[in-house]
């Protein structure tokens, strides 16, 4: 399958990990038994490198960087297996105040709804100075000053003002932008951004991702892009990696995934997208629903869903296949063609 969609750059260039997830298995409790969010995930993100992380909501993605960041509620959940490692630092082997030395300063997130993740009872101003202040010894001063920096750096008109104000006095876009402020105010090596753009408008939308890509190529940041949009996906990522019903069914450089995606999901979320050059009665949709963590499958997790499932494809896992070109698909199709 093809689509020429607005394809930027030439892609990553393998480097340095930085990021690296083996094996991980995220778990939650609920009435009585225990459902697997995550099953075995393992991906990695390299120095300066947009991983654009794609799938439908309820496939994982907000809950695999949730693990990365340590914040699955104890009571609801745990990482049950698995290895972290940012920099050759086992994470999940660190004690909690030893992780929250790094988180903000090193590893730092975006999250979806900024009005929810600010604190509506301080400035704006005040909440980027407590993130500057918990990683560096600077004074009050100092740090106000680089906060009013910072909102000016991601394009906020009339920072000091808009430093006195509280999150409900700002737009979504805005509210947005004092998250990414937040979220880079210690320069971090690594930016996991979930959803950043869900619910703005496509101007505003626009002008976050450019800030994105202008603060990985000034700060030389990796960034773990988390959307449902392929849009997006394309605009910025250099890697995508599709993930369903908690696992990851297909990673590829970008480039190479929009010429050839290989899944029959990829295949189905990129025929998904309206193209304008195409007229359609209809849009083309995914027949039927991602399954719920509690069902028990025991082969292709898209069988259910797929036009070109196998027996084989309802009694055994599919392995993750090396298609080449630095691709990588989960499907009987191609173990079965031995590529």
């Amino acid at each position: 399958m093809n689509c020429s969609l607005w394809i930027r750059g030439e892609g990553h260039t393998v480097g340095v990990t930085l990021l690296n997830v083996e094996g991980l298995v995220t778990e939650f409790y609920g009435e009585g038994r225990t459902v697997r969010a995550i099953d075995h995930v393992s991906f990695h993100v390299d120095k300066g490198e947009i991983l654009g992380v794609i799938g439908e909501s309820g496939c994982g993605k907000s809950v695999t960087s949730m693990s990365v960041m340590r914040l699955i509620p104890e009571n609801l959940g745990r990482v049950a297996e698995g290895r972290i490692t940012f920099e050759d630092r086992n994470i999940l082997k660190m004690s909690r105040k030893e992780f929250s030395g790094i988180t903000g300063k090193e590893i730092s997130m975006i999250f979806q709804e900024p009005l929810s993740s600010l604190n509506p009872l301080l400035t704006c101003g005040y909440q980027i100075v407590e993130a500057i202040r918990c990683h560096e010894a600077v004074s009050r001063k100092k740090a106000w000053k680089k906060a009013v920096g910072l909102l000016d750096m991601v394009g906020i008109p009339m920072p000091e003002k808009r430093a006195e104000e509280y999150p409900h006095q700002l737009s979504g876009g805005m509210r947005q932008r004092v998250m990414i402020a937040m979220a880079i105010a210690c320069s971090p090596k690594l930016l996991i951004a979930d959803e950043p753009t869900t619910a703005l408008d496509v101007t505003i939308q626009a002008q976050i991702l450019d800030i994105i890509r202008r603060l990985r190529e000034e700060l030389g940041m990796a960034v773990m892009f988390i959307t449902h949009d392929m849009g997006v996906i394309a605009e910025v990522a250099d890697r995508v990696m599709v993930m369903y019903a908690g696992s990851i069914v297909e990673e590829a450089p970008v480039k190479q995934f929009f010429a050839n995606p290989l899944h029959p999901y990829s295949m189905g979320l990129l025929k998904a997208v309206p193209r304008p050059d195409e007229k359609k009665e209809r849009l083309f949709m995914i027949e039927g629903t991602v399954p719920k963590l509690s069902e028990e499958i025991i082969g292709c997790r898209f069988c259910g869903r797929c036009g070109c499932a196998a027996d084989i494809c309802t009694e055994q896992k599919p392995p993750l296949v090396d298609a080449g070109q630095g691709q990588k698909v989960l499907c009987w199709q191609y173990a079965m063609e031995g590529r």
